[in-house]
């Protein structure tokens, strides 16, 4: 073993030996998973319903309002502009009087959670803006209620687009024609096709 090898494993070996490492390291590992997976539910609980309400309350939503839709969209915008530090130690307040203190994992969740929550709900708005109106129609059509249209046909729909980054299947731009049918160049190339048999 050369002298660089022996070197490095010596260093490993103090590493390992110090008891800030074996101990302090796993336990602050815990609390961050911790901090995170908290943050990340509360981030959910409030953040989809947010961004439903800004796109139900948008021009393409099922309820336009846009009083409160630009009041609550300059909120979020102002929200996401802020630097982390800066809205953690403007949180201090909400923080102590939600947890009760300043100090700690759960106190962290707080600014966390708030500072993800208008992401998220830009991140749903813009999902669901990727929904075709034509599903929406067709579930209005048959007779579903603003909710049923919202939790069955945009929230799916959305977060599909999302996670596949494409269009749907029946909303690709190649299937689509001028009128926004889809499948019309299908049936056009099965009319040829049979043309093409009869005249043989």
């Amino acid at each position: 073993m050369s002298a660089t090898s022996t070197r490095v494993a010596g260093i490993f070996d103090e590493l390992l030996a110090n008891p800030v490492i074996t101990q302090a390291v796993p336990a602050a590992t815990g609390e961050t998973i911790y901090m995170v997976l908290l943050a990340l539910v509360v981030s959910i609980i409030f953040g989809v319903p947010l961004g439903v309400y800004l796109w139900n309350s948008g021009p393409t939503g099922l309820r336009p309002s846009a009083g409160a839709n630009q009041v609550v969209g300059t909120i979020v915008n102002v929200v996401r502009s802020l630097p982390f530090v800066i809205l953690m130690v403007l949180l201090l307040p909400v923080t102590r009087f939600v947890v009760g203190t300043t100090l700690g994992a759960t106190a962290s969740v707080v600014p966390l959670a708030i500072g993800a929550i208008p992401f998220l709900a830009r991140l749903v708005e813009s999902a669901l803006r990727e929904v075709s109106a034509g599903k929406i129609e067709a579930s209005i059509v048959c007779g579903a209620t603003d909710s049923q249209t919202i939790v069955k046909t945009l929230l799916p729909r959305g977060a599909a687009q999302h996670r596949l980054g494409r269009h749907h299947d029946g909303d690709h731009p190649r299937r689509l024609l001028g009128d926004g049918r889809p499948g019309r160049r299908r049936r056009t190339r099965l009319s040829r096709r049979r043309l093409r048999v009869q005249a043989v």
